[in-house]
């Protein structure tokens, strides 16, 4: 496919990830080969396609990649551990894609988009959830987002976005401040898990290089 784009067309500005399987099975019935066919589809696939287009972005110092992603994973959906852990795995390669473009003007951002497709059927048994997402989840409602993801108007890396029904928010992992204690015990996390719980007054850790400490708690 990206061959076939670099022969008509010289150059690949765009590559949009957005193929997917979907079924339902709770995860004490999963096998692991049933984990190993969705993890080759929803983040095989991907990689593939990265792999192909990613040295032509670098050599043209341009180029945009839109993932997607799923709240199965991101917030969790009962039946769905293999589709769940595959769409949670792509958010982890955005982060490193996003990191490693960014000094090749390689922009990465990633969706998770709720539009009624014939996969919804294969996870959801309810004729009239079905019925009413037919009705209100539009695919065409997702489309406007890769548009502008796509567009020279977005300069955004490295973000998530939930897509549903007209709406766009983004997504993203914070920290609260938390407890903070150099002679951290089990007693102490105890006593103090209102702090650890809490979210109030919240930041959102960036990428870190190796060797660098992660963000930890806030004194």
């Amino acid at each position: 496919m990206i061959a076939t784009t670099i022969k008509h067309f010289g150059r690949v500005d765009l590559l949009v990830n957005n193929a997917g399987i979907c079924g339902s099975q709770l995860f004490e019935d999963a096998t692991l080969d049933d984990f190993d066919h969705y993890w080759r589809v929803h983040l095989g696939g991907p990689v593939n396609t990265v792999k192909a287009a990613w040295p032509y972005m670098v050599a043209q110092h341009y180029g945009k990649i839109i993932l997607t992603t799923s709240v199965a994973g991101l917030l969790g959906i009962r039946g769905q551990a293999t589709y769940a852990a595959a769409k949670c795995a792509v958010v982890g390669l955005m982060r490193i894609l996003a990191i490693e473009g960014a000094e090749h003007g390689i922009l990465v951002n990633t969706i998770s988009p709720a539009g009624y497709t014939r996969m919804h059927p294969a996870a959801v048994a309810d004729p009239a959830w079905l019925k009413q997402s037919e009705a209100t989840m539009p695919v065409e409602a997702v489309a406007p987002a890769i548009v502008w993801l796509a567009s020279d108007g977005c300069s955004e890396t490295n973000r998530i976005y939930n897509v549903e029904a007209g709406a766009i928010q983004r997504i993203a992992i914070v920290m609260g401040p938390g407890f903070n204690d150099p002679h951290l015990t089990p007693e102490s996390i105890a006593e103090n898990y209102a702090k650890v719980e809490s979210i109030e007054g919240f930041f959102e850790p960036g990428p870190f290089e190796p060797g660098q400490i992660p963000a930890t708690a806030k004194s």
